[in-house]
């Protein structure tokens, strides 16, 4: 593979599909569930997320 395909290959690979099953993943795991008789779908997604935050790489890798 040559080194601006190796590169494009890189750059598409980190913007696609794993970097946001890295977050989604850890984001809701371990956060208490809300009850049943929660206002909806939306609150208890923002209820069951957590503050997911890392440094420069981090940020680089996740498509921040």
């Amino acid at each position: 593979m040559s080194p601006g395909k190796a590169i494009a290959f890189a750059a598409l690979h980190t913007r696609s599909s794993v970097p946001p099953r890295s977050v989604f993943a850890p984001n809701h795991k371990g956060m208490e569930m809300p009850d049943d008789d929660s206002n909806g779908h939306l609150e208890k997604q923002v209820l069951t997320s957590r503050n997911v935050d890392g440094d420069l790489v981090t940020d680089w890798m996740m498509g921040a």
